[in-house]
């Protein structure tokens, strides 16, 4: 009997182990076709927007926009008709105007530019806020400080034992708050 149950559990083990290896190499082949293709698509596209320096935007073009937002990773497309302040321009000189362009957490780029179509990568990445004010732990009590002055502004004498453990944490880095209002918010919030 035991030894009908030693080599039940053997042949088990040997079964996994295979079952995990070969999912295991399904997996690496599918990531290796996933990087071969990506790079493939960027090489066309270089290859795509490099080509055609002699060619003039027209009204008869279609614009084809990419949206990507790099915070979810969400790509859009759209096609549009183009815009006044590409009609004239040559290969070099829209990606100048992209260039000039971006700024405020959008970059723009030039993926393919022929005779029918152009087509523009706009990234997106929404801008961290400006904080005024940060509330930072000193000795176990909760330190004010403003951004102008860039030292402590207010010594709170609250304790940090009297926030919740996560929020602890938190504040033993500092947290960063737009306005004072906000700050004093959150405080009566977690205080009262």
């Amino acid at each position: 009997m035991k030894k009908i149950y030693s080599v039940c559990l053997i042949l088990m083990a040997v079964i996994f182990s295979a079952s995990y290896y070969i999912s295991y190499q399904l997996t690496l082949n599918k990531q290796e076709e996933n990087r071969n293709l990506l790079a493939q698509t960027e090489v066309e596209s270089i290859l795509a927007a490099d080509n055609n320096s002699d060619i003039i935007v027209n009204k008869n073009m279609k614009l084809i926009k990419e949206s990507y937002d790099l915070d979810s990773k969400e790509l859009t497309e759209e096609t549009e008709t183009i815009p006044v302040d590409l009609l004239g321009l040559t290969r070099e000189e829209v990606i100048d105007y992209l260039q000039e362009l971006s700024k405020d957490g959008k970059t723009y780029e030039l993926l393919s530019f022929s005779s029918d179509s152009i087509k523009i990568r706009e990234m997106i990445q929404a801008l961290p806020p400006e904080y005024t004010c940060y509330l930072i732990n000193e000795n176990g009590y909760l330190i004010i400080y403003d951004k102008s002055m860039g030292d402590s502004y207010v010594t709170t004498y609250i304790p940090i034992e009297d926030f919740p453990l996560e929020e602890q944490e938190v504040l033993m880095d500092g947290k960063g708050f737009e306005s004072m209002i906000e700050l004093y918010n959150y405080l009566e919030s977690h205080t009262s």
